[in-house]
């Protein structure tokens, strides 16, 4: 009897377990006509983010930024892809990142090729020859969980394409919204399967999360910083 028991309890954990694990979707389209296209998954399960990419169209040779994006709570503001013909708002015919970051947020989580996420810059994945990229990666964002969730009003965007014969890396060239992949759906695929409704409600940051808050923001404005002298 004793021996089931702990079976049962086993069971009953592992399947706790399997339960806590949300995934999310995110169909990118092109930006700036850059021809990049592709299909983005969430999996969180505790402070554990897994990410993972399958994208087209991209330039070869060049590592490109990803990024999940979002407005801090507790505004519960969803991200929103951007559009040319109301979102140009210097009229240069194409989105700018601070153009992209006004509608789709702030960089919330750096989807770096290392797990620590310590070089924002440069550390991201290549497309193979083709220019295609498939990548896969896992973070602790035991630091961001506070103010990441809902995942559902946030944006998955990449970036990196050649404006005037200079490869420029912010520069947006592909986005998407994120949305429950419920396990209802049809086509159980984790890349492709249809996803539920986007919604929910944000989570108020406790105290000890401003802090983590308040280096989301240091490190936006040191980013903005730089594309204001990029533009200059």
């Amino acid at each position: 009897m004793r021996h089931f028991i702990c079976a049962a309890a086993a069971l009953l954990f592992a399947t706790s377990a399997f339960a806590s694990i949300t995934k999310y979707t995110a169909n990118l389209g092109s930006l700036n006509d850059s021809g990049v296209t592709g299909i983005a998954t969430i999996s969180l399960s505790g402070s554990e983010l897994t990410f993972q990419l399958h994208a087209t169209g991209l330039e070869v040779g060049h590592f490109h930024q990803e990024h999940l994006h979002g407005f801090l709570n507790p505004n519960d503001k969803h991200s929103r892809v951007p559009q040319l013909s109301k979102d140009d708002k210097n009229h240069n015919g194409m989105i700018d990142d601070i153009e992209g970051d006004a509608t789709m947020g702030n960089e919330m989580v750096y989807l770096t090729k290392s797990p620590d996420m310590e070089n924002i810059f440069s550390d991201f994945p290549r497309p193979n020859s083709k220019g295609v990229e498939n990548f896969k990666q896992t973070y602790d964002v035991s630091e961001q969980l506070p103010f990441l969730k809902p995942l559902d009003i946030r944006g998955i965007e990449l970036h990196g394409m050649t404006v005037d014969g200079k490869f420029v890396a912010e520069q947006p060239v592909a986005a998407g919204l994120l949305h429950v992949h419920t396990s209802g759906s049809r086509g159980g695929s984790a890349l492709g399967g249809e996803t539920g409704s986007p919604g929910g409600n944000a989570v108020p940051l406790p105290p000890a999360a401003w802090a983590g808050a308040l280096t989301m923001t240091l490190l936006a404005g040191i980013r903005a910083a730089r594309k204001r002298v990029a533009l200059d």
